[in-house]
């Protein structure tokens, strides 16, 4: 991508977006992002976003066992700037969440969308 002005990091944002289908009872993958790629990106804010469709199964849950999370109003901001945010479908808002906090497991029925906000020149966080 070619951008025609100065400074396209304050003009744009990158959403990286990632659909997941359940065609089994269990769910054995684990979501983690890192920052690999382009170097080029770090200057952008970015959001990674999964949509997890289960259709076998009944339920299924997000595991926030390595840090928890900590729900936070929608106006608040975390003191890392890595905003968490779940929803149970594509309009219904469970919560914006911050890491470190007594939130281990969300459980979801069929579709669970979770996604990670990362600020311009910050990379994600890792445990």
């Amino acid at each position: 991508v070619t951008f025609t002005c100065p400074k396209p990091q304050g003009v744009f944002s990158v959403e990286i977006l990632q659909y997941i289908e359940m065609k089994t009872s269990s769910f054995g993958g684990l979501i983690i992002q890192k920052d690999s790629g382009s170097q080029s990106l770090l200057d952008f804010q970015r959001r990674f976003t999964w949509t997890v469709n289960a259709t076998l199964t009944p339920s299924f849950g997000f595991d926030f066992n390595a840090t928890g999370l900590r729900q936070i109003h929608p106006s608040v901001s975390c003191p890392d700037h890595h905003t968490y945010t779940l929803w149970s479908a594509p309009n219904v808002l469970v919560g914006k969440f911050c890491r470190f906090g007594p939130i281990s497991r969300a459980q979801f029925l069929n579709l669970g969308i979770f996604s990670l906000d990362v600020p311009a020149s910050q990379r994600v966080q890792q445990d």
